[in-house]
């Protein structure tokens, strides 16, 4: 299964999600991605600009020290807006690559996180 295919079967996989994308944070590019509908790519664009700014900006170091181990790369954040649920993960084995999720907010957020952890590693095991 190639990245693009793994990305539908996050997107599908998770209620309510309307895309799901791989990205750049050094320069909050979207590689590749998966969204329900044209217009949600401009959506998943917003947050991959996000992943720059929080994961790589100005902040990136004070966050990743606020109760990290020393040394310790910031790996999740999950992003809850009145309109959605956005989930921000570091790939491990390609730390320069991140799954970024957008889902609605009525998707159920326990869910969205374990099925967004589930198939990340799925996609780093391909």
């Amino acid at each position: 299964m190639n990245v693009t295919e793994h990305l539908m079967h996050i997107q599908r996989s998770i209620p309510d999600c309307t895309a799901a994308g791989l990205v750049d944070p050094k320069s909050g590019s979207v590689i590749a991605s998966s969204t329900r509908s044209a217009a949600r790519i401009a959506e998943l664009e917003l947050s991959a600009a996000e992943v720059a700014e929080v994961f790589d900006g100005a902040h990136a170091d004070a966050i990743e020290n606020d109760g990290a181990e020393a040394g310790s790369p910031l790996r999740e954040l999950v992003l809850v807006t009145g309109g959605s649920i956005r989930m921000f993960q570091r790939c491990r084995l390609s730390p320069g690559l991140m799954l970024v999720t957008v889902a609605g907010a009525s998707s159920n957020l326990g869910g969205t996180i374990a099925r967004s952890r589930q198939w990340l590693a799925d996609l780093e095991a391909a």
